[in-house]
This record gives C-alpha cells, sequence and structure tokens, in this order.
C-alpha cells in the first residue's frame, strides 16, 4: 500500500529496513494500525464534508493547508540545506537508526515530500480541501 499519511510513510519505511526482530514487530503493528486509519480516513472525511456548509469547508480546507504545509515546509528547509545528489533515500540508509525504529533528519524530510507528492497531495485535492 502506499501511504496517504506522513506517519504511515514514515512507520512502512521503518518496517522495511528494521532488522532487530523486536523493532520491527514493534512497528509492524503499529503500520497495522495505522493502515486501518488509513483506509478508515479519506472516506470519514468525505462523507462528513459533503454534509457540510461552504464556509465550514472553507475552513477545513484552510486548516488542511497549514497542516500539510507545516510538514512539507519543515522537510524542505532540511532538504534546502542538502547537496542535490544527496536529496535520495539512498543516500540515507541509517541502518543503526532503523533498528532502533528512528529516522534521521534528511530521511524524514524525504520521506515527507515522497509522501505528500505521490498520494497525500492528491488525496488532499480529490476530498476538496487542496
Amino acid at each position: 500500500m502506499t501511504p496517504t499519511t506522513f506517519s504511515v510513510g514514515y512507520v512502512q519505511d521503518l518496517v522495511a529496513r528494521a532488522d532487530h526482530p523486536v523493532t520491527r514487530a514493534v512497528l509492524s503493528a503499529i503500520a497495522g494500525d495505522e493502515a486501518e486509519h488509513e483506509a478508515f480516513g479519506p472516506e470519514l472525511v468525505a462523507r462528513k464534508l459533503r454534509d457540510m456548509p461552504p464556509a465550514r469547508r472553507d475552513a477545513w480546507r484552510a486548516f488542511t493547508g497549514r497542516l500539510v504545509r507545516g510538514h512539507v515546509d519543515r522537510a524542505e528547509r532540511v532538504l534546502q540545506r542538502l547537496a542535490p545528489e544527496d536529496r535520495r533515500l539512498d543516500r540515507w540508509p541509517e541502518p543503526d537508526l532503523a533498528a532502533l525504529g528512528l529516522l534521521g533528519e534528511a530521511r524524514l524530510a524525504l520521506l515527507c515530500r515522497r509522501t505528500c507528492e505521490e498520494r497525500l497531495a492528491p488525496t488532499v485535492v480529490r476530498l476538496g480541501l487542496g
């Protein structure tokens, strides 16, 4: 499954890379729980928005924009400090951090950007919030 939320993108990346059995088990449990939320979330939002007056939908659109923009802006500040050739996930394998269930700043920023561009932004647009 391709993530539509930042947290799912982060956790899925860690599950794929964590080699410690306990860390992997904990992250897999978290990923399963997050996947359920992710599948339910957009449908719930779509149903709620259908019955909402335009002014409230506008408020939700503004809130969503601020929330997503906050994540993306933080990521972009980190990425701007990196050389262009370092703006790739394969440049940040971080096996020691993955073993602990952690992400470094650069990898987190790259995952944020990828999740937003590939899945979150299109979902937000489809919901009429972008």
